[in-house]
């Protein structure tokens, strides 16, 4: 069964604007349709779509107030930048 949202993005990639060819020589990339982004895997345009494009970071770093997308971008830069610290 297709979601609603799944069925837009069958869409875009059928759309033969979204897909803009080849770069770094054999590998696809997709562009975004609302704004310049691009990107080599679909899948990553479909959770930018859903999640980054024209919306604001919803998730900040306590410790230096950096903003993120995705919980787990946060998660990632915790363990990274601030190790130890909670």
């Amino acid at each position: 069964m297709i979601s609603p949202l799944n069925g837009d993005l069958a869409r875009l990639f059928q759309n033969p604007s979204t897909f803009l060819g080849f770069k770094r020589g054999f590998q696809p990339f997709f562009q975004c349709p609302k704004c310049p982004k691009s990107y080599t895997h679909f899948s990553s345009l479909q959770k930018h779509i859903k999640w980054g494009c024209g919306k604001e970071p919803q998730f900040q770093c306590k410790s230096c107030s950096k903003r993120f997308y995705l919980l787990g971008q946060l998660n990632w830069h915790s363990k990274l930048k601030h190790p130890g610290q909670s």
